[in-house]
């Protein structure tokens, strides 16, 4: 039988088993990906809850923004052109910068 001849370019050691995803990622010379469990353990409990507040209030915003979208939708024509204009104004960067 033939022996293998080659070099090892990298290698790299974890402290458990690798998920499918994982090794993929390990194999394609990416970094593994980070798990919710992963990114809870290195939170702590007061992080944990942090961060399922701030998940909370970027939910009820992202309704907010639905409601508003909505809104938007109902306008006639003649409405939707006037928002539109103010729109428009709004943007303009000359207006920032009037005294």
């Amino acid at each position: 039988s033939k022996a293998l001849r080659g070099r090892i370019l990298e290698g790299r050691l974890y402290d458990r088993a690798l998920t499918a995803e994982e090794a993929r990622a390990a194999f394609a010379g990416g970094p593994a990906p980070v798990t919710r469990e992963d990114l809870d353990a290195a939170l702590g409990q007061s992080g944990v809850a942090e961060r399922q507040r701030l998940e909370a209030e970027l939910q009820a915003l992202g309704n907010q923004v639905r409601e508003l979208e909505s809104l938007g939708a109902n306008l006639d024509p003649e409405q939707r052109r006037w928002r539109d204009l103010a729109h428009a104004i709004f943007n303009l960067k000359e207006f920032v910068y009037l005294r």
